[in-house]
């Protein structure tokens, strides 16, 4: 199977792209997004994209299926772009579908595509009628979307039409002013508005099912048991900070301008979206990970990085002031290697680092390479396990401590660090000195 994929590098995109690239009924992935992808696999092909260029159809060719995610969200742009990406380039993208027979596609809509009309009652089920909410231009645009497909569909019964509908993605690395507050641990309450929130992986996985199953049709995906912000800051010991809804009111414009976010999210605070995701659990199986917006913030909390273990961080320091020269034993064949590796920590005491191997110098930068070369994943307390003898790398991979995807060098690369720390911790001398005492230091105290 051949997947098309736009916003292949955002938040829902990134998840996907890796559950593609582990697919096994998936045998080439086309990622077409305006920054490189995070995701390394020898099965994905991506492209610098944007839905506005000419051309962009002959990346259906021999396509099976469209998985179409790119979308302005909150970042300020002016109203014709996003009109012109978010509506015109969704009905691009269709269209091109069509033409290269593809037949199947899911798309990414959003709860928001319902509108927000006054004095509604009763939970929002995929029937409900949906309301053009033109105060929000995300949503006004999701609603033109799926008005759309509402005549593509029955036009073309040869395409099977997949619509997710999720609340507010929450995710490990959701990068808006929402999840900025959360990283802090603050929740802010305008007005008393349950919160439609939905874990990112947990949408990743019905996508996922929408592809390879058969179902049509909508489905709305919103963790169960929504909350006002006050109401879940009781229940998970976040702090709450409340503001008179006429000040935030005021403040809108400038918050927006400070954030980079379109200030009508700001002003769209008191939403009510009680999105019931009854039918995707009925028909896609959809048995989420995280099934109450109480349990989405809960696992926020526990799995999404805050700050480095400070023992990691002073060795990543030594590792990249010492790494810039290169070691004048060091065979040729290892100053040849070229690799880009996201050396991914989880949990809050991790985060995203790039390690950068070439010609035989080494750099470690926060963030992920784009596009990367292979993904170490493992937490903080088994890099430190493995860097004092702890733990075995052979036996940590076998037991699923640390996973490696992409290029295999990079495990290589990943072992020879380790045994480069443990040989200079049996050294003698200064340098042996030194070492044994961060590896007394790594192996006992809490960072």
């Amino acid at each position: 199977m051949k997947v098309v994929v736009t916003g292949g590098s955002g938040q829902l995109g990134s998840l996907v792209l890796a559950r593609l690239a582990q697919s096994r009924k998936v045998k080439r992935i086309v990622s077409l997004d305006l920054v490189p992808p995070s995701i390394p696999s020898a099965k994905l092909d991506w492209k610098i994209a944007d839905l506005r260029d000419p051309g962009l159809d002959r990346h259906f060719e021999g396509a099976d299926a469209l998985m179409h995610f790119a979308f302005v969200v909150a970042r300020r742009t002016p109203r014709e772009v996003m009109y012109a990406v978010n509506v015109e380039g969704s009905r691009r993208m269709f269209e091109h579908a069509l033409k290269a027979g593809l037949r199947t596609v899911v798309y990414s809509s959003s709860a928001s595509a319902y509108g927000n009309p006054p004095g509604r009652t009763g939970p929002l089920t995929e029937s409900s009628p949906r309301v053009r909410w033109t105060e929000l231009p995300y949503a006004a645009d999701k609603f033109d979307v799926e008005a759309f497909l509402d005549e593509l569909e029955p036009a073309h019964p040869e395409l099977r039409v997949v619509r997710l509908r999720p609340g507010i993605l929450v995710g490990r690395r959701i990068a808006h002013d929402l999840g900025r507050s959360l990283v802090s641990r603050v929740l802010v309450e305008v007005t008393p508005a349950p919160m439609p929130l939905v874990w990112d992986e947990d949408v990743a996985d019905a996508a996922m099912t929408a592809l390879l199953g058969d179902a049509r049709g909508a489905f709305n995906l919103v963790a169960d048991e929504q909350k006002s912000p006050g109401e879940l800051a009781r229940a998970t010991g976040f702090r709450l900070i409340r503001v008179p809804r006429r000040a935030f009111a005021v403040a809108a414009p400038l918050l927006g301008k400070l954030s980079n976010t379109d200030a009508s999210w700001f002003e769209a605070v008191d939403a009510h979206l009680p999105a019931s995701s009854e039918r995707a659990k009925r028909e896609l199986g959809w048995s989420p990970h995280c099934p109450t917006v109480t349990e989405v913030l809960r696992n926020f909390d526990a799995v999404t990085p805050r700050r480095l273990d400070r023992r990691l961080a002073v060795y990543f320091r030594l590792v990249d002031t010492l790494g810039r020269r290169v070691p004048p034993n060091l065979p040729d064949d290892a100053r040849r290697v070229s690799l880009d590796i996201h050396l991914d920590l989880t949990g809050p005491r991790g985060g995203d680092f790039g390690w950068h191997i070439h010609e035989g110098k080494v750099r470690l930068s926060p963030g992920i390479p784009r596009p990367p070369s292979a993904s170490i994943t493992l937490s903080p307390e088994t890099l430190l396990a493995l860097l004092t003898g702890q733990d075995d790398l052979s036996t940590a991979r076998m037991a699923g401590r640390v996973r490696v995807n992409g290029e295999p060098t990079a495990g290589l690369a990943f072992a020879g660090m380790i045994t480069v720390f443990r040989n200079n911790a049996r050294k003698s001398g200064l340098e042996g000195a030194v070492a044994r005492r961060l590896e007394r230091w790594f192996s006992g105290e809490k960072g």
